[in-house]
């Protein structure tokens, strides 16, 4: 039986932890019957969280979102929200949005800025946050930001004019139910009223102060005479308080210093003892039920020593794990396996299980392609004088309420699941998670076995090598419709890169000590579209693999995507690392020097050789013994000095 996870994980070490548990689920797997199901494992996806309603239900807690801000957003945005955190005055990430302007915000309905947290910004480096925030917690966190821009005067200010002007019909708390409300013409907005606020800009609101609403008589009226620009402004600050709660956040100082409020006291487990840990299955598909008696599996993983494995059932739903080693640094999961497959929760700290609950979602199984699209997608191009190397990010989402998988097996066993097509050519080296991935060589096509739970955070990261001369043309059909951002990088920036429509110039992008040529554009294409671009040009000397100044390393292929996961930065790059490891290993060795040539020269020889099999030069038995020992070599080499 064959397993695979998926790489949303805290850190490297819980990657590391992630390849024991499926060493784990292979050895329990095998110990069953002969005749039992295939198993997949899909550790770790997040839980899906309930269907977002679309506007708060409940005022925004300011003091919440304030919290949530110091926790996590401070190391991009800074903790005045002027885009000037840590990672940007590194260098990692640029053009963080500047909150500190009423430029940034007033145009966008505050349901867009809760999109943006919700699903992130993957061209700007901006993780989704749909999976790790409550609905709640996001429109906390997005009014908090949205409102950056205001200061304390301007809302008193704001509240004073407002009292003279707009109380006799909106009401001192602006529900609409002022004195003269009911003489006007129709009902008098309730400024309170969340499902309204939350599709309503600022320059929604101060037009309506300018213009007025309807009938000078009957309706709103102009106040462009009554009031200076300054004073439009206060009113437009303090009307957009009404809606939330605890305003006199906004403004305060030491946000940095704020802790995110706990829901609830947590319980206190002493190190070394023993503990119970529990938990509620559920299914979260429609229609979904939980078996009346389900098994169930807590994985441990200790800081020293070997992982240790319990197993219960959940009867109902609910299951107990008694007896539990318990240290604040060890690593606990649970999984279950459901309909072939094998859900888990999120890898969780001690210190986050100490209250004794860990919940696991299952979901009904799909074979639906409709359900997928891909919301972005980021292509990173280092253009050497031998080669091509690219990385590449992709961001797909699942809008039902089911797991997106197929009954396809691959040739070992594995269920089949995304389909990512790779242009003509490409050489894929290997996979940081090869128990999660295949590759067809003969139809340039990547497998990801792991299945697509409902959310938009299953991410697809790939390495893969082009044979490169003077110019290339660039052609990789996608097998799902795109709708957001597509983004090309490409290093050296004096390469010529002509992208269409599709890749527009947008300028130099630093990403670490980098300079990438930034190309993209919020596309819109259909499944079998192409995603293309032409490179002409050899670029600088510095992109000469296995000179002095530029081997393929950590540097020169950073990071694509940043994801903040509890307040730190999660390189999804871990990708690029691996692969850019195993490229310095090379040039470390000193008796592999050529190696890096050599590698460039593999790579060139599979190519030719795919032409010469296209074009009808070779048959077939002879093109795959040949094609098979080159990709053999190449592995080879690749691994020469690893671990």
């Amino acid at each position: 039986m064959s397993y695979q996870r998926t790489p949303i994980l805290n850190s490297k070490r819980y990657r590391r932890l992630a390849g024991l548990i499926v060493v784990f689920l292979l050895l329990a797997a095998c110990s069953g019957l002969a005749g039992e199901p295939q198993i997949v494992a899909t550790v770790p996806q997040p839980t899906a969280a309930p269907t977002d309603v679309g506007y708060p239900a409940a005022p925004p807690d300011l003091e919440q979102g304030a919290a949530i801000f110091a926790a996590r957003c401070v190391d991009c945005h800074g903790e005045t929200g002027a885009g000037d955190g840590v990672l940007v005055q590194s260098g990692q990430v640029t053009n963080a949005g500047n909150f500190s302007i009423p430029e940034t915000a007033s145009n966008q309905r505050p349901t867009e800025w809760f999109d943006t947290i919700t699903n992130g910004r993957i061209e700007a480096l901006m993780p989704p946050w749909g999976d790790s925030l409550s609905e709640s917690e996001r429109w906390a966190v997005a009014y908090y930001t949205y409102t950056m821009h205001y200061t304390q005067a301007q809302i008193e200010e704001g509240r004073a004019l407002y009292q003279e002007h707009c109380a006799r019909c909106h009401g001192d708390t602006g529900r609409g139910d002022g004195p003269d409300a009911a003489d006007l013409d129709g009902a008098v907005s309730d400024l309170t009223g969340q499902s309204n606020m939350a599709l309503i800009s600022d320059t929604v609101i101060y037009n309506d102060i300018v213009e007025g609403i309807g009938s000078p008589l009957d309706g709103m009226p102009s106040f462009a005479d009554d009031l200076n620009e300054a004073q439009r402004q206060a009113v437009v600050a303090f009307t957009r308080t009404l809606s939330l709660a605890k305003p006199q956040m906004i403004g305060a100082e030491q946000i940095g210093s704020l802790a995110q409020p706990e829901a609830t006291p947590e319980v206190t487990v002493e190190a070394g003892a023993a503990f119970t840990l529990s938990g509620q299955l559920s299914n979260g598909s429609a229609g979904g039920t939980v078996p009346p008696e389900q098994p169930m599996t807590l994985f441990v993983f200790p800081t020293e020593g070997n992982p240790q494995q319990f197993e219960a059932n959940a009867v109902d739903g609910a299951y107990t794990f008694t007896d539990v080693p318990f240290a604040l640094d060890y690593i606990y999961a649970v999984t279950s396996a459901y309909r072939d497959r094998v859900f888990a929760t999120d890898f969780m700290t001690g210190e986050e299980v100490q209250g004794g609950l860990l919940d696991l979602t299952l979901y009904e199984l799909t074979e639906d392609p409709s359900v997928i699209s891909i919301n972005a997608v980021v292509t990173q191009v280092n253009v050497t004088q031998t080669g091509l190397e690219i990385a590449q990010v992709w961001q797909f989402s699942n809008n039902s309420d089911r797991a997106y998988t197929t009954s396809q097996l691959t040739p070992d066993g594995r269920h089949v699941g995304l389909l990512i097509s790779l242009p003509p050519g490409s050489i894929v080296p290997g996979f940081s998670e090869p128990g999660r991935y295949a590759y067809v060589a003969e139809q340039y096509t990547v497998i990801d076995t792991a299945p697509v739970l409902p959310g938009d955070s299953h991410l697809v990261q790939l390495i893969y090598l082009i044979d490169y001369e003077d110019s290339a043309i660039i052609e990789q059909q996608i097998n799902y419709g795109l709708n957001g951002e597509a983004r090309l990088l490409v290093r050296p920036p004096d390469i010529q890169v002509d992208g269409g429509d599709l890749f527009l110039p947008i300028g130099d992008q630093s990403l670490g000590q980098n300079i990438y040529s930034s190309y993209g554009s919020t596309a819109a294409l259909n499944a079998g579209d192409i995603l293309g671009y032409t490179l002409t040009g050899r670029g600088g000397a510095s992109t000469v693999v296995g000179g002095s100044t530029d081997v393929v390393s950590e540097n020169s292929l950073p990071m694509i995507i940043a994801i903040v996961v509890v307040g730190e930065v999660l390189l999804v790059g871990g990708l690029i690392f691996w692969f850019a490891r195993r490229r310095a290993r090379l040039n470390d060795d000193a008796e592999t020097e050529a190696s890096p040539a050599l590698i460039n020269a593999l790579v060139k020889q599979i190519a030719e050789l795919d032409a010469d099999f296209e074009a009808g030069k070779l048959d077939e038995a002879a093109y795959q013994r040949q094609r098979a020992a080159l990709k053999t070599r190449l592995a080879e080499v690749m691994d020469h000095g690893a671990d």
